[in-house]
C-alpha cells in the first residue's frame, strides 16, 4: 500500500505557491483534513 504524506504531496504540487501564502493555522487545518481523508479511504 502506498503511503501518503500530505506535506510531501503539497510540496510536489502546483498548489505550493498558493499554500505558502496561508497562515500556519490554515496550513495545519488542511494537513489535518488530508490526514483524516487518507485514513478514511
Amino acid at each position: 500500500m502506498k503511503k501518503y504524506i500530505p506535506a510531501q504531496m503539497i510540496r510536489k504540487s502546483r498548489f505550493i505557491t498558493f499554500f505558502e501564502t496561508w497562515s500556519k493555522n490554515e496550513k495545519a487545518q488542511l494537513i489535518t483534513q488530508m490526514n483524516r481523508l487518507i485514513k478514511e479511504n
